[in-house]
């Protein structure tokens, strides 16, 4: 089912592709800058933000989208502030010259900058041990372990083929032992026989 649009705009902004736009709180004043290739399909988005953590109360839903359930989405207006624009530099560069600072952005683009709706998982520090050569090392990051391993055996191997071989526990190519370490480990390991990539 679609998304009722409820929010003040003009019909023809709606089908524009490559734009920057923005969203104001007619109410508070408040606004937010945004860049889009469709309107249409990100203003969707924005008006079905989060419903299912809005219901169960997650911290991760937007403040625009707080101020449209408390005021309703009728009481903001969208306005296109560019259009033709495929350089998501330029978000960024107008964002700077024309609103950083003042007040009307804050509360949006504090949120937007610093919210965490999917967490980054921190990519674990590695040790790969060769069961032929009996050599060890030690790695910041599975792409430069795979790099290394990629290298050694001059063929490719897919992304993840260091995490199946750790989580399933099996050599890869038959050659190495895939293990996960700490990053205090890491850095106790460095210093000896081992190669940093």
């Amino acid at each position: 089912m679609k998304t009722e649009i409820k929010i003040q705009h003009n019909p023809e902004d709606l089908d524009k592709i490559n734009v920057i736009y923005q969203i104001e709180c007619v109410v508070t004043g408040d606004k937010y800058v945004g860049q889009t290739r469709k309107m249409i399909q990100r203003l969707r988005n924005h008006l079905g933000c989060h419903s299912s953590s809005y219901k169960s109360g997650n911290k991760g839903r937007t403040v625009l989208y707080d101020d449209a359930k408390l005021y309703g989405w009728e009481n903001f207006r969208l306005s296109i502030i560019a259009e033709n624009v495929t350089d998501k530099k330029l978000r960024i560069d107008y964002f700077e010259k024309n609103c950083q600072g003042t007040l009307e952005f804050f509360r949006y683009a504090e949120n937007d900058l610093n919210r965490k709706t999917t967490p980054k998982r921190k990519k674990p520090f590695l040790k790969i041990h060769n069961v032929k050569t009996l050599e060890t090392l030690f790695f910041k990051n599975p792409k430069s372990a795979l790099d290394f391993v990629e290298s050694y055996h001059n063929k490719k191997f897919h992304r993840t083929a260091l995490v199946k071989a750790q989580s399933n526990n099996y050599l890869l190519n038959k050659t190495w032992e895939i293990i996960g370490i700490s990053e205090t480990e890491y850095q106790t390991n460095i210093g000896q026989l081992t190669i940093n990539i």
